[in-house]
């Protein structure tokens, strides 16, 4: 009896775990749209004021204000988000992962009930009996997903900073030209040369792109080992096919080769630029 009791915990905190990862998920998109709305509001509300001084005297107030209003609609849209971040768990939702009340919880809060559920299942009396090496195991999925989410979001970031540097380039150059005839543009083409050093600065200085590429590749890596593990092929086909002690050590070296090469590579990105000193 306390074997079966020990194992309906263990499947109950595994559910928890779900429920709570995927209302985590919810809020971090949440917290994208917001950003989101919030730079196309601000976008819009400047080309609103822009519209005002480029169009003629009868176009002008009708484009000004329905830019005004998309504008802020999506400024207040933001605004809001950012003001009531988080997640809303349904009936169902909450009596799986134990929340007390119907009400929106941040990510910060769910990201902490989620640490604390993983904890409270590695000591689960239903584990006692598991090496720690399967415990590790199970974790290298999660870990594959948190690296699939700062892939995608510093992939997103340098897709921004680009399209910003390029159109704004362009477009900067479009309207110096077009300054000479209208002295309003002078400020809108320092505007955007000013947005266009931003977005450069920003992609030298955070290295979006590359932080994207070696966390995909690390994930790829850690995911293509784990198929070859559990399918018995690659460099464990010498194993028979079987799950056996050889197998698991030489699988867990390998993964945790890939996290230590990953932590390197995040630790040299996040040091500030060094000149090279060869041949002085």
């Amino acid at each position: 009896m306390a074997g079966k009791d020990d194992n309906s915990d263990l499947l109950l905190l595994n559910q928890q775990l779900l429920v709570v990862q995927e209302l985590i998920k919810r809020a971090r998109k949440r917290e994208r749209t917001s950003a989101v709305a919030l730079g196309a509001g601000v976008l819009v509300l400047i080309f609103s004021v822009a519209c005002w001084f480029i169009f003629p005297a009868g176009q002008k107030f009708t484009i000004s204000v329905l830019a005004l209003l998309v504008g802020g609609l999506s400024l207040a849209y933001g605004i809001l988000a950012r003001i009531r971040p988080g997640a809303v768990a349904n009936s169902a939702e909450r009596d799986i992962a134990d929340l007390e009340e119907a009400r929106r919880y941040p990510r910060p809060e769910l990201e902490l009930k989620f640490a604390l559920l993983r904890e409270e299942r590695r000591t689960s009396p239903g584990l006692a009996a598991i090496d720690h090496k399967l415990q590790f195991k199970e974790d290298i999925v999660d870990y594959i997903d948190e690296l699939r989410i700062k892939g995608t979001r510093n992939r997103r970031a340098n897709h921004a900073v680009q399209v910003t540097t390029i159109v704004g380039s362009l477009a900067a150059t479009a309207i110096s030209s077009l300054a000479l005839a209208l002295d309003v543009l002078r400020w809108v083409s320092i505007f955007l040369t000013f947005a266009v050093g931003v977005a450069a600065g920003l992609a030298a200085y955070f290295k979006f792109r590359e932080r994207s590429f070696y966390s995909q590749q690390t994930a790829n890596a850690i995911e293509q080992e784990v198929a070859s593990f559990n399918l018995g092929i690659g460099r464990y086909k010498r194993y028979g096919g079987e799950e056996s002690n050889d197998a698991l050590v030489e699988f867990l070296q390998e993964v945790h080769r890939l996290q230590v090469e990953q932590k390197n590579r995040e630790q040299d990105l996040d040091e500030p630029a060094r000149k090279s000193t060869d041949g002085e």
